[in-house]
């Protein structure tokens, strides 16, 4: 579903080869959804999104959940490392004072935050200067 967020859409083609991903996807506590763990309710679309960007298979997931107020995992954290070498470290919850659902990539010419509840695009590109091609400012 965040696959059509006009966030995302305006932010995929800045998406190149992301080295790092972090998304957190926090919600404040609502009994709909409890009979699912928190994977299945909401970490889902932040998988789909990693999997959408990161053109590599998985080579490894750890992961760990907690159940606090209902019979599933409230909240659960994720590391997917994939054979490129990126790393995707997800965080979800239904058990956070505010909702938050952001996603960071880091590659090598560039930082992109998404925030899927505001609908906002935050791109900063790196380059290399004309004085020293070691030199990098921010854009």
């Amino acid at each position: 579903m965040e696959r059509f967020n006009p966030a995302f859409k305006a932010a995929i083609s800045s998406i190149t080869d992301p080295m790092f991903i972090e998304s957190h996807r926090l919600s404040e506590f609502n009994p709909r959804g409890t009979d699912v763990s928190v994977v299945l309710d909401l970490m889902i679309h932040d998988i789909d999104i990693v999997l959408t960007v990161v053109k590599s298979p998985v080579k490894t997931i750890d992961a760990t959940g907690v159940s606090v107020i209902s019979k599933s995992p409230d909240i659960c954290n994720a590391r997917i490392e994939f054979e490129n070498g990126c790393v995707a470290n997800l965080t979800a919850s239904r058990i956070s004072l505010k909702t938050m659902r952001k996603t960071r990539f880091f590659q090598k010419d560039a930082y992109i935050s998404i925030d899927f509840l505001s609908k906002k695009v935050e791109v900063v590109k790196i380059k290399k200067t004309k004085q020293d091609s070691d030199d990098l400012s921010l854009n």
